[in-house]
């Protein structure tokens, strides 16, 4: 069964930091100077924007605490009142026996006359009056002395005969007015009879003097604002104070520039009723906007100048590093010629000294290597120079080529000096042209001769056909050469080179302060003795060298000889040219 292809998922840090990669040090570290004034500064209004806010609940609340206590204050001292009226009212006996008389089915309308000549003798001319039987039904209801239609139960009544000590209070909706009332149960001979209620209006004058005591408008609401002090009579305040009065939480209100915190306090009645007052917030809040005022000053002057010394911090701590990176580029083009200057003692200064460290050892490294370029091929000199050096070599098939002119002496004799170096200059330019592009490597140079290696240092299974191709390719040059010197009448220029091929001993040779690349052995020997004995214009090669190349070249086997130094006969052939298909042998 083959398991599903499993697919790579991107930490999530590597894409939150991959927009941030192509973003400038110098635009990271001003965004992070700036970033954090304005996380500063933010904090700080946020800060003021909390204690604002704790400071208005904590005002708010004292407010509606006060507004409870001169409520209760209020209601006790009008309590009291109420109090007296309702005892001596009950105290009346034939009050209580007129109420008696009606619950069990007499006049009523006798009833009413006597108690509202009761209440012309306790002058209660005004407010609610109302007597309920046993179960709280109304037996006779009056209002400012009319008597009115009434069929409510009355479960005030019920409380009161309930408690010990015989009375209740509350608030009453009555013909939509509120009335502060108590009750109390009346009895006969300690027989219950029902109860009597009595309620003073709460209107707009009670409302005012509620507010000059807790220094704030105030409404009595339900479902319409049932009294009011003066400043909340506005319409539009006046509907968001009847609102308020079904809220629980505080409503924050601005009227013709003044805010205010609408803030209730439910009253116990027979409906939603609640004392509604409107706290100002002005003085509480005008120190905390003059505070945030100066924060966002503040702020906004910290942000600028975080804006202004960012740019000067960054464009002082990037210059230094824009330096250093167009140093890095110049090295990468391959210039080390310069020197970085960066003004500071800091890490900078550091890295800057250590970059210069670095160019002055690449500087000298390219030097060195322009010199070995000059002494050695690139190969040796590469090879010299990746590692440490080491005395001693180590045995590989190569092959050898030696090239040299002849009749030098007598070529020379009578040449200036200048002249001498200048010609034998040019055609060891040509000769080492040619070795090298055919992949060989310049050993030494040797008057006016040249030797050159193939398969060392780099390891070439074709080192002998390129040995043969460059030998040949330099007879030929050589052979233009001396066309034209002979055209301008000058004496002839030709050379003679042999080409061996076999086990030599390959390395660096010398001592540790002076070291030659080059490759030692019979064979090499033998390519020597070969270059000797060819004439002008000869290639002559070795055996060996002929097995490799047999294949790819026309060469004509010459008489062997023993060569000086030698024990066996040398077996030479003379190359003069390339057959067709020696192009396949081309690397």
């Amino acid at each position: 069964m083959t398991a599903p292809p499993t697919t790579h998922r991107e930490p999530f840090g590597d894409k939150l930091r991959r927009p941030l990669r192509d973003v400038s040090f110098r635009a990271r570290l001003l965004a992070a100077l700036v970033g954090s004034v304005s996380l500063l500064g933010l904090s700080s209004l946020l800060v003021v924007g909390y204690q604002t806010q704790r400071q208005v609940a904590w005002v708010v609340q004292q407010r509606a605490e006060q507004t409870r206590r001169a409520l209760a204050e209020v209601e006790r001292l009008r309590r009291a009142e109420l109090e007296r009226l309702v005892l001596r009212v009950s105290s009346s006996i034939r009050i209580v026996a007129a109420l008696d008389s009606a619950v069990n089915g007499g006049d009523d309308r006798e009833f009413a006359d006597q108690v509202k000549y009761e209440l012309e003798l306790a002058e209660l001319r005004e407010g609610l009056v109302r007597f309920n039987d046993t179960q709280g039904r109304p037996v006779l209801t009056l209002l400012d002395g009319t008597r009115i239609a009434d069929a409510r139960q009355d479960d005030l009544s019920r409380r009161a005969a309930a408690s010990h000590e015989g009375t209740a209070s509350g608030y009453r909706l009555e013909e939509g007015r509120l009335f502060l009332v108590l009750a109390r149960a009346l009895t006969l001979f300690e027989e219950p009879v029902g109860s009597l209620t009595i309620g003073f209006v709460v209107d707009d004058e009670v409302a005012s003097r509620l507010s000059t005591i807790v220094d704030a408008d105030v409404c009595f609401a339900a479902t319409t604002c049932l009294a009011a002090s003066p400043g909340a009579r506005d319409t539009a305040l006046a509907a968001r104070m009847i609102e308020t009065a079904r809220a629980s939480a505080p409503a924050y209100v601005t009227r013709e520039g003044r805010r205010m915190a609408l803030v209730s306090t439910p009253l116990p009645a027979a409906g939603p009723v609640a004392a509604v007052i409107a706290v100002p917030l002005d003085d509480v809040l005008t120190p905390f906007e003059r505070i945030r005022r100066v924060e966002v000053i503040a702020a906004a002057t910290a942000l600028l100048l975080a804006l202004l010394l960012g740019a000067v911090l960054s464009t002082q701590l990037t210059a230094p590093i824009r330096t250093l990176v167009g140093a890095t580029e110049r090295v990468g083009r391959g210039d080390y010629d310069f020197h970085v200057e960066v003004p500071h003692r800091d890490e900078l200064g550091t890295l800057a000294a250590a970059f210069n460290g670095m160019i002055e050892g690449l500087l000298l490294k390219q030097r060195y290597r322009s010199l070995l370029d000059l002494v050695v091929s690139p190969d040796v000199a590469a090879e010299l120079l990746k590692g440490d050096l080491r005395l001693g070599g180590e045995t590989r098939q190569v092959t050898t080529l030696f090239a040299d002119v002849r009749g030098f002496t007598t070529l020379t004799e009578h040449l200036p000096p200048e002249q001498v170096i200048g010609m034998l200059n040019e055609w060891l330019e040509l000769a080492a042209t040619v070795i090298a592009e055919e992949g060989g490597i310049v050993d030494k140079y040797v008057g006016d001769s040249v030797m050159a290696v193939f398969g060392a240092p780099m390891a070439d299974p074709t080192h002998a056909l390129r040995a043969v191709r460059a030998a040949l390719r330099l007879r030929d040059v050589t052979a233009a050469v001396d066309r034209t010197r002979q055209q301008r009448g000058e004496a002839p220029f030709t050379i003679g080179i042999g080409v061996n091929t076999g086990q030599a001993v390959a390395g660096n040779m010398g001592s540790a302060r002076r070291l030659n690349y080059t490759v030692l052995g019979a064979s090499v020997n033998a390519a020597n003795r070969l270059c000797a004995e060819a004439g002008p214009g000869e290639v002559l090669i070795g055996e060996a060298t002929y097995r490799e190349v047999a294949a790819y070249v026309i060469a004509t086997q010459q008489p062997s000889r023993i060569s000086k130094g030698f024990s066996v006969a040398v077996m030479p052939y003379l190359v003069s040219g390339l057959v067709d298909r020696a192009e396949e042998g081309r690397a």
